[in-house]
């Protein structure tokens, strides 16, 4: 079975104005708005299933393990001391 013949969905967030998903400011990286709205959205539908970011989304989040009730694949050639909800992947393929 292709690593991809499963039913999946996709959130992607980005700004309407120039499209960007993220931002880098002298803080490092994270998404360009808050929105606890989003926030909630985003909890709610991923919660208990599977979370795949890229690296710099992992190291915006602050969080050594990622997200709480989640399994997360981070996409990166760092190495991360894996754990049963933490993970990392080169590339989708390897998920």
């Amino acid at each position: 079975m292709n690593s991809l013949d499963f039913d999946y969905s996709i959130i992607l967030a980005h700004d309407t104005k120039h499209f960007a998903i993220g931002l880098h400011d002298e803080s490092g990286f994270s998404i360009p708005w808050k929105s606890s709205l989003d926030m909630s959205y985003f909890r709610a539908v991923t919660m208990n299933k599977i979370v795949i970011m890229g690296h710099n989304t992992f190291k915006s989040l602050k969080m050594t393990q990622g997200l709480n009730n989640r399994i997360n694949i981070v996409l990166t050639s760092h190495l991360y001391e894996q754990t049963d909800s933490f993970r990392t992947a080169k590339s989708v393929q390897d998920v």
